[in-house]
């Protein structure tokens, strides 16, 4: 059985076997948001912080292969910013949030006023 585990804003896929053990199948700094299996090929979706969604495989061996580059273009003209991760306390103060700060490209040059 596969299944999917949020961590920190990634989502990576795990398999359980029948004997209660689990093991990481996907992982990485992404999003993996659809996955299926079959024979010894999984496929999936998958996106990063400045990656649109875009279809893998991946290979009995654990290689993995892009299989689409729907994004290129849009990536291309309007590049992406890197978020800034942060944690930050509940209202409560007992429990560490997670949040991300995504500043425009020409952030730098808004900072002193006029752009």
């Amino acid at each position: 059985m596969l299944f999917g585990v949020e961590d920190r804003g990634d989502v990576h896929v795990y398999r359980a076997t029948p004997d209660a053990a689990t093991e990481q199948v996907l992982g990485g700094r992404r999003a993996v948001m659809g996955y299926d299996l079959a024979g010894e090929v999984l496929a999936f979706v998958a996106a990063t912080p400045t990656t649109l969604p875009e279809v893998f495989v991946r290979g009995a061996d654990g290689a993995e292969r892009q299989l689409t580059s729907f994004g290129a273009a849009f990536l291309k003209a309007v590049p992406p910013s890197e978020p800034e991760h942060f944690t930050v306390l509940s209202p409560a103060g007992d429990v560490e949030l997670d949040a991300w700060l995504v500043q425009p490209p020409n952030a730098g040059e808004l900072e002193g006023g006029a752009p």
